[in-house]
């Protein structure tokens, strides 16, 4: 019972995105806000610091010469001690406009290993100001809808303003409402009546117009797939990021239905929720699918009274 209790309780107040938390109005902030990590401590911040120190210069050759230096201590660190500070100092080498090194290494960071949804997350965020910044907002806006396909579910609106940003600075000439009309669809699509019928928008997916390039994602995916029974999480959401999200959901049905632990269950219930909304472009019924769930475990808690 005391399982079944825990899985309630945490579906409770897990993944669900709300309608309200779609704005119908069309701020564009640019660039987007940097990505914020809970600290796990203080491991190899100190091993930045001169490294640091010299990217603040207004010398570019110190300034060269800092970020060759942040490169080799990031690099060690994400095979020996990597946690979540080395992807926040990211900021270091960003405000010092290093955004291709910013890039490669939330890249390498992201592929390499398997790291939890909010360092993935994270990495993404990176790589998109990273392209933002030097003008590649085509790229940038694949990277965005990787975010939003793998992002957890209370991240959502995350996701969304990225691809906003990254929508008006490919479309601003083009299409300046572009904006509006993908806001309006992702309101609109927090409808939905059962885990199996997404909710109906009034015009073509502008979700679905975006193509998402999986070639910085294919040697990382590769390893994945031969690590699959020991870290099936990190190969379903190398599928979402890579935008093979049908895959990723049959991955991560496999992974519910076998689970025996609650961490297991309900990590296998966000992949399938995230796997849902990934491929309807909204939340909907992936919310559906998480409210579903969480009846079935309170019935569950009953039953076992």
């Amino acid at each position: 019972m005391r399982r079944v209790w825990i899985i309630s309780c945490c579906l409770n107040s897990l993944f669900l995105f709300r309608a309200g938390e779609v704005k119908a109005e069309e701020p564009i902030t640019h660039p987007a806000a940097e990505p914020k990590v809970k600290s796990a401590g203080t491991t190899g911040v100190d091993m930045y610091a001169d490294a640091n120190l010299k990217l603040s210069s207004s010398d570019p050759s110190i300034v060269q010469q800092g970020a060759k230096e942040f490169r080799t201590v990031f690099e060690r660190l994400l095979k020996h001690g990597f946690s979540s500070d080395d992807i926040t100092s990211l900021k270091h080498p960003f405000d010092a406009k290093q955004y291709d090194l910013v890039y490669e290494l939330a890249l390498n960071a992201l592929t390499q290993k398997a790291l939890k949804v909010d360092r993935e997350e994270a990495c993404l965020t990176w790589m998109i100001q990273a392209r933002l910044s030097t003008g590649k907002p085509e790229d940038a806006l694949s990277l965005a809808k990787s975010l939003y396909c793998v992002c957890r579910m209370e991240k959502t609106k995350d996701a969304i303003e990225a691809i906003c940003n990254c929508l008006y600075e490919v479309h601003k000439n083009d299409d300046p409402n572009i904006v509006r009309r993908f806001r309006a669809q992702q309101l609109q699509g927090t409808v939905a009546t059962s885990a199996t019928q997404p909710a109906q928008l009034s015009e073509p997916s502008i979700l679905d117009s975006i193509k998402i390039d999986p070639k910085p994602f294919e040697s990382a995916l590769a390893k994945a797939r031969i690590a699959a029974t020991r870290r099936p999480a990190w190969l379903g959401d190398l599928l979402l990021i890579s935008g093979q999200a049908k895959e990723a959901e049959e991955m991560y049905r496999k992974m519910l239905a076998m689970s025996t632990e609650h961490d297991v269950y309900l990590n296998a219930v966000s992949g399938v929720a995230r796997s849902i909304r990934a491929q309807d472009g909204t939340v909907g019924r992936a919310n559906q699918f998480i409210v579903e769930q969480r009846l079935q475990a309170q019935d569950g808690n009953a039953d076992s009274k």
